[in-house]
C-alpha cells in the first residue's frame, strides 16, 4: 500500500525494469534492515 499511496503502483520491479528498458542507467544494491531485505534503487547522476 505505501508503494501505491508513494508513486501510484503496486508493482514498483516493473517500473524498474521499464526504466532501464527506456535507457535509464540504475544501481540496485540490497540492503538488510531490522530482518528484512529489500532492494535500493538509485539512478546515476551525471
Amino acid at each position: 500500500m505505501q508503494a501505491l499511496n508513494l508513486y501510484g503502483c503496486f508493482r514498483l520491479g516493473a517500473r524498474i525494469y521499464d526504466l532501464k528498458k527506456a535507457g535509464f542507467e540504475i544501481d540496485s544494491r540490497l540492503v538488510h534492515k531490522n530482518g528484512v531485505q529489500y532492494a535500493e534503487y538509485s539512478i546515476r547522476g551525471e
